[in-house]
This record gives structure tokens, sequence and C-alpha cells, in this order.
């Protein structure tokens, strides 16, 4: 080997330093996740799982201390580096929460295992168990304890407990992890940031559970429903999810949080500090809240003016539930909305492609790249008839780069192309395994789904249930949730060529 190869080798090792301390670092903090479940099966007395959760726990904190206990200079990270890194946490955190299940022997294979872990970290929720109830209490915790850690994401709490974590690179991660591209209200001070933001999160749950709580849910399903809501995933512990507890009152409190959790959370830290004001004049949200009351009206008046429900109150109750669990991307069930009428599925159907807020922990496109794509083309529209004129795409009164609306409209092409090639692909691969049951309208919408995170689909099967998916097809829909959950860029960075 030449002096220049050898160089060359001691600076790609020197590069791999902060990567490679990073990793250990996150890992360190990912191992305690394991600590959950763990308590859980120590309280039921589910011993078995213990030595599924404990052990894969205390390897994933072994293996991060071997990779992190000497801090290296800090290294910068290019942004591929640093989107790529996140990808790769993402995809390592799901092999060991699949790891897990798999030992605890309630899965039928790893690939289930896969797509269960895969669901509930990317805050999805579509599963391959038919009973979830035949489940154990810890497996249950953990799947439902995925959504919370995946909903606000593992790499802002390590940027937020972690020092050394500041600096570009670290900001890069933080926008590759944090759903939406209005992230830079909050990376000015990165790590008092994500804390502002875990703070954030945690209250709001806690408040959640209390609130199951105070209407006669018991602690155990409170806490890990809230958890659920929380991170927008919809998991539940119930065949039924939240219409097996029938109360209204159990029922109402699950659709705030849902809309809550809708909401960008920076939006609730200013009414936190009292800028109540500032959060009114929110176009994002204006445009959140009236969605969702135009959209739950009209489904209402629809299921009650087709004689669906006896009452209007009733029609509206479920109208409500369903439209905050798509717009948030929870996707809870309440009611059949398989046999609604057609017009009320395919306004649930837009929900699920829009999502909720930029900044929530909700899924989807959302609204604030619905809102910029939507002046940017109507400016376009107008350019046609003055060309001369100089028109700017502004949001919440403010003119954007064209960065940015380059960037929106840049997402909204990938986003459609995943969903064509990768309905094809399922298409394909469902038709050479001969599986009568997955049609075209449940493949279509189970790629939307799982691309917007939501959970639920549409079709002959049983709402988000994927059970009878060959086992390529549930591998290709695990990869497909991360990358919705990290909307494309750091999966993308991931399997570009080092050299483009």
């Amino acid at each position: 080997m030449s002096t220049i190869a050898k160089n060359e080798f001691v600076n790609k090792l020197k590069n791999l330093r902060y990567p490679l301390f990073f990793l250990g670092r996150i890992l360190r903090i990912v191992s305690a996740i394991f600590l959950f479940p763990t308590i859980i099966a120590i309280i039921y007395k589910e011993y078995f799982n213990i030595a599924a959760f404990l052990p894969v726990g205390a390897g994933t904190f072994i293996i991060g201390w071997l990779l992190s206990f000497k801090t290296p200079e800090d290294v910068k990270i290019s942004v591929k580096a640093s989107y790529s890194m996140v990808a790769i946490v993402w995809l390592v955190m799901v092999l060991l929460i699949a790891i897990s299940y798999q030992i605890t022997g309630e899965y039928s294979n790893f690939a289930d295992c896969i797509f269960e872990s895969a669901s509930g970290f990317s805050t999805t929720g579509a599963t391959i168990f038919r009973d979830v109830e035949s489940l154990s209490k810890s497996v249950n915790a953990m799947r439902l304890f995925s959504h919370w850690v995946g909903g606000m994401g593992i790499l802002v709490l390590v940027i937020a407990v972690i020092p050394n974590t500041k600096g570009e690179s670290s900001i890069n991660i933080f926008k590759a992890e944090v759903p939406g591209h209005q992230v830079d209200k909050f990376t000015n001070k990165l790590a008092k940031s994500a804390k502002i933001l875990y703070i954030i999160y945690l209250a709001l749950t806690i408040i959640l559970a209390v609130s199951f709580i105070i209407a006669k849910m018991p602690i155990y399903d409170s806490i890990v429903h809230a958890m659920s809501i929380a991170g927008t995933g919809g998991f539940s512990i119930k065949n039924a999810s939240i219409a097996a507890y029938q109360s209204t009152a159990i029922s109402t409190i699950a659709t705030v949080g849902m809309y809550v959790f809708g909401i960008n959370l920076y939006c609730v830290y200013l009414i936190c500090i009292g800028k109540v004001l500032n959060v009114l004049f929110s176009e994002e949200l204006r445009v959140y809240i009236t969605i969702c009351v135009v959209t739950m009206l009209t489904i209402a008046t629809t299921l009650y003016t087709r004689g669906l429900y006896s009452t209007f109150g009733s029609a509206l109750l479920d109208s409500s539930f369903e439209t905050a669990a798509f717009i948030s991307t929870t996707g809870m069930g309440i009611a059949d909305y398989q046999s609604w009428p057609v017009f009320c599925q395919a306004i649930l159907f837009l929900l699920m492609l829009t999502g909720g807020c930029s900044g929530s922990t909700a899924g989807g496109l959302k609204l604030s790249r619905i809102i910029i794509a939507s002046k940017y083309a109507w400016r376009e529209i107008l350019t046609l008839s003055k060309p001369n004129r100089v028109r700017v795409v502004k949001l919440e009164n403010k003119p954007l780069d064209n960065k940015v609306v380059n960037g929106t409209m840049s997402y909204i092409v990938f986003y459609a192309g995943i969903v064509i090639v990768g309905f094809i692909l399922v298409s394909i691969i469902e038709t050479i395994a001969n599986t009568p049951k997955q049609g075209f309208l449940e493949n279509f919408t189970i790629i939307v789904s799982c691309m917007s995170n939501v959970g639920p689909h549409f079709g002959t099967v049983d709402s988000g249930l994927c059970t009878d998916y060959s086992i390529i097809s549930k591998i290709l829909l695990s990869l497909i949730m991360i990358a919705g959950r990290l909307e494309i860029l750091p999966m993308v960075y991931l399997f570009t060529p080092r050299n483009v």
C-alpha cells in the first residue's frame, strides 16, 4: 500500500471517530428504552419476557459504551453523513426492538417482528396481530412505548441530554429527525430547544394519562394509551381500540388529545410562555382548525342525514374522533368508517395525505407544505397572465426563500414517487404470492398509510391489519414507514452512492 493510500485510509478512520462516538452515546440511551417493558414484566410477573428485554438492553448499553468511552475531538460531519446517521440509528433501533420481540416468542416470524417494530417506532400503527389482547402486558407496553419514543425521536433526546452535541452536525441531525420542515425556530440554542420539546411532550403525555385515569380507565391502560396518542401512533391494547371502553368521556379525551398532538409543538410552547396572540395568528394553525371543524361537521351531517346515526350528537362524536385520528395520523378507531358512505371515506383518505402541522408528532405531507404548494401553484397561474409582475410565496405573512419552496415541491415529488413505486412493487409481490385479499384499493391505501404513518387503510381487510401480506411486502412496508417518519431524505442519503 502506497503512502498516499495509507494516509487516505487513516483519514477515513479518523472521520469515523465522531460518528461512532455519537452512535455509541445514542445506543447507551437507547438501552434505557428496554427498562420500561422490563419493569412491566416484573410487575405482572411475566418473567420470561424479562429475559427478552433486559439482555437486549444490556447488550445495547455495552456496545454503546465500547463505542463512546473515549471522547474524540469535535469533528464536523457533512449534511449527507448527518442524515445518513439518522437513518442508520432508526434502522438499528427497529432491529433491536425486533430482536426483543423475537425472543418473547409471541411473533410468528422475524419479518413480523421487523414490521411491528417499524410500525411502532415510526408511529404508523399498522399491525400484524388480529388479537392484541392475547399479547403479554410487557410486549404491549413496548409496542405503545415505541410510539412515544418514535413520536419525538430518540436523537432529539440525545441532543437534549448529552454534552458535546453542538454545532452544524447536530443541527443537521435535529432537522433530519424532527417532523416537518419548520424547525429553524428551534435551532438557535439546540440543546435548550430539544429539552423544551421533550418537556412539553412529556407534560402533555402526563396530562393525557391523568385525564384517562380520571375518566376511570385503568392506570396501565391510561399510561400506554397516552403514550400511543402522544406519538400519534395508534397502537392499542384492545382489539376494538378506544371503543372497547364504551365511554363517551374516554373517547372525548382521546379525541382532544389527538387534535392537540397534531398541532405544532412550537405553538404549545408559545402558549406556555404567554404569547397566545402569536399562536392565533399562525396561518398553519388556522388552516388546521378550519379543516378539522369543516370535516367533522360535513361527515357528521352526511352520516345523520343518511340515517346511519339516530342522533346528530352521536354522529358528531364519531366523526370528530375519526377526523382527529386521520388528520393527526394517530389512526385509532372508534367507528366502522369503512361502512360509511364513499364520500366520507374519501375525505378521511385526503386527511391521511395531508397530515397535521409541521413540528407536531403527526405524519403525512404536513399542512404547511400543502399551503406552500398551493400558493406556489397559484403564483404560477397568475404569472401566466402577468409574467412581468414579481410575486413571492409567503407563509405566516413572511416571504419564503426559493430554497424552501423548491424543497417543498421536491419533497412532494419524492413522496408521490415512493407511493407509486411502492404500490407497484407491493402489487407485483402480492400477485406472485397469490394473496387474494390484497387488491388494488388495499395495496394503494396501505402504501399511502405507511408513507404518511397513519396505520388504517381501506378495502375488504380489517383497518390497519397487515397479517396476510407476504414477508417481502412486510419488509418493504417497514422501510416505507421509516422513510415516511424521517421524511425521506435520511433514507435517500443512506442509499445514495458516496460519490453522488
